[in-house]
């Protein structure tokens, strides 16, 4: 039995669960950001005083058992009234926390009531706040705020502030927050950590910046992989190719490194074109590596059914995703081989 841990939030660490929880002889756990504060989550933050739950509750959906009743409900909106908005799994997890006054256990009785096959473990049990400071000065406390910062000049309907010409420069916690002890028992006994994909400042690093993370990655016994994207956010410049990406966990967490980086052996000139028309960069490993080849794993994860529809109301989430067929063919020769 393999015991594999993933790192991230969002939709790409979601699909990277729902390729590990199709392989054989896997014991899974999900090891969730908890910073996100817009939509649906923020306002449940504000109005309940409960933590963070979003990330979560993609995690819940992508490890549900599919005949399970509320698995085929936890992504569903409300579109009228005043839960106009909320996802039913949000709510779920607001009322299991408001019940247990603890959010560890929310997420633990949801994976009990959802058929979880592995554990969903948050990073922290208590929601801190992202604070982004650019190189200009400016500082932005909270994931959202910083979201309509990127997309601030492209899309009017997530802000009409001019277009951002400063870059991140770096990222902290307030407060201070140290990493979930059950979440550190599960890196310390893992054979296998992946770092999904997703959006670097707000899914990926914030995992990195809990207490205790930089003295514990290097004692991992663990093999650890990156799965970075694919493409490249507007303004995203620490994610334009391996190096710089890794200089900035670096930068952030001292003794940050992996074992392997899987990317895409290919851009396929439609995938390519889908990225551009959406003002989104690729990632230049892709072409060029910029790291040691003997830590790069390509592989054929982008074709033409990559590309996803446009979605105006999903405009800030990625134009592409790998193919989850390839991706499990990756990880599965990984382990067993």
């Amino acid at each position: 039995m393999k015991r594999v841990v993933t790192i991230g939030g969002g939709g790409g660490q979601a699909a990277l669960l729902r390729i590990l929880r199709t392989l054989p002889d896997v014991q899974i756990t999900a090891v969730v950001n908890v910073v996100d504060d817009g939509g649906s989550t923020g306002r449940l933050m504000k109005q309940l005083g409960v933590q963070s739950m979003g990330d979560v509750r993609n995690c819940l959906a992508a490890m549900a058992d599919p005949k399970n009743f509320l698995a085929a409900i936890l992504n569903q909106r409300f579109q009228d009234g005043e839960l106009a908005g909320h996802a039913f799994g949000n709510i779920l997890l607001a009322a299991l926390e408001k019940k247990h006054d603890s959010f560890l256990e929310a997420c633990r009785q949801a994976a009990e009531l959802c058929g979880v096959g592995g554990r969903i473990l948050p990073v922290a049990a208590k929601s801190p706040a992202l604070v982004t400071t650019f190189d200009n000065g400016e500082v932005v406390t909270g994931q959202r705020l910083l979201v309509e910062k990127f997309w601030a000049g492209i899309d009017e309907k997530i802000s009409s502030a001019p277009r951002l010409t400063s870059s991140v420069a770096r990222l902290n916690l307030e407060p201070a927050t140290p990493l979930l002890k059950e979440a550190e028992t599960a890196l310390k006994e893992a054979d296998v950590i992946i770092i999904a994909n997703g959006d670097l400042y707000s899914s990926v690093l914030p995992f990195f910046l809990l207490e205790g993370v930089a003295t514990l990655w290097p004692r991992l016994t663990a093999k650890k992989i990156l799965l970075p994207n694919a493409t490249v956010t507007h303004g995203h410049v620490h994610g334009r190719n391996i190096k710089a990406l890794i200089d900035f966990f670096r930068a952030h967490s001292a003794t940050f490194d992996v074992d392997q980086v899987i990317i895409p052996s290919v851009m396929p000139p439609a995938v390519a074109a889908a990225c551009a028309n959406r003002e989104y960069g690729i990632l230049e490993d892709i072409v060029t590596p910029t790291i040691s080849p003997e830590k790069i794993i390509r592989a054929s994860l982008l074709d033409d059914t990559s590309i996803i529809a446009h979605d105006s109301s999903l405009v800030q989430r990625s134009p592409i995703r790998y193919n989850e067929d390839a991706l499990r063919n990756v990880i599965q020769n990984y382990l067993y081989h």
